[in-house]
């Protein structure tokens, strides 16, 4: 799909025009475009360092966050498509979304959504660490992911 009919034109369009506007509110953190962007970029290097290419899946396991979001427009970035997932499922639940979409990643947001990652620990088997740095914030979130075997 042409860049600019994918979903992260959005965010690159504003980081441009207004690159320290408010982007995102997460929590007590107010996140400017041009920080929304780094965060989309650091997540899709990460993604295309585990293989995703055009058309694959990305399992996108957090709650409502900069994680998720950043995740969401990374995915759109590589031409992937982003399957969001809610953390608070069992793991039965998370297995059965897995085994039906058979993404090529599944990515955890554990700043966020520690409990997910605990209650289901004992699907990640390859783990890769990835840092979401959004300029100027103190807080980094961190996110987990699991490539498919």
């Amino acid at each position: 799909m042409p860049a600019a009919d994918r979903i992260d034109a959005f965010p690159r369009r504003w980081a441009r025009e207004r690159p320290d506007a408010v982007a995102i509110r997460d929590g007590a953190r107010a996140v400017a475009w041009r920080g929304l962007v780094d965060a989309i970029d650091a997540c899709a290097r990460c993604l295309r360092s585990e293989g995703v290419q055009p058309g694959d899946r990305v399992l996108i396991v957090a709650e409502n966050s900069l994680a998720q979001i950043a995740s969401l427009f990374a995915a759109s970035t590589l031409d992937a498509v982003a399957v969001p997932v809610n953390p608070r499922l069992s793991a039965r639940e998370l297995d059965a979304i897995r085994d039906h979409a058979q993404p090529r990643a599944t990515l955890y947001a554990v700043g966020v959504a520690a409990e997910a990652v605990a209650a289901h620990t004992a699907v990640v088997h390859q783990v890769a660490w990835a840092w979401i740095v959004v300029s100027g914030m103190p807080r980094v979130d961190r996110v987990v992911v699991q490539t498919k075997a």
